[in-house]
């Protein structure tokens, strides 16, 4: 389910003349509904698709359930400070199952510890909470720029595995 918040041209532009990123397949990982619901509906405006759980386990049964469907995963979004499996645990176990995407980590906790600890293990971002939609929105559409370039001059897709239709 996804839906589209701009005509697109057939030049790859909106009617303004700027660029339209193509859909993107984007996990969610948080546990407060309010900021999952959120999120996930801005992503979906944005006309992408998404992932969205409530922990770093239920996002792994679900991967694992759904293993044989074959999308590219461009970006994980996912809170620190989860039921179980921490965001940085989620982004190790993740890659450790071959699943490379970027993330970015969202936290309550604002401290030095916690933004080094996102550096050097896939996190492309940190966001401490709250943060302004608009500030993270931007953050995402910059990554997902830089993902789809790197698509373009390897010339293959991933053959990362992500289901669909939850939200």
């Amino acid at each position: 389910m996804s839906v589209k918040a701009r005509a697109c041209a057939v030049d790859g532009t909106d009617h303004k003349g700027g660029r339209v990123m193509r859909e993107a397949n984007i996990l969610v990982v948080d546990e407060d509904e309010t900021i999952r619901l959120m999120l996930s509906c801005a992503l979906v405006i944005s006309g992408h698709k998404v992932v969205a759980t409530a922990s770093a386990e239920e996002l792994l049964l679900l991967l694992a359930e759904n293993g044989g469907m074959e999308e590219t995963i461009d970006l994980l979004l996912a809170d620190m400070e989860l039921p179980g499996l921490s965001g940085l645990e989620l982004v190790d176990e993740l890659h450790r199952r071959g699943f490379c995407m970027p993330a970015i980590i969202m936290s309550w906790t604002n401290s030095r510890e916690v933004v080094s600890g996102a550096v050097g293990r896939h996190c492309v971002g940190y966001f401490p909470k709250p943060f302004q939609l608009s500030s993270l929105m931007g953050a995402i559409e910059g990554c997902l720029a830089g993902v789809a370039g790197t698509r373009e001059r390897e010339g293959a897709d991933s053959t990362e595995k992500i289901f669909s239709g939850h939200l």
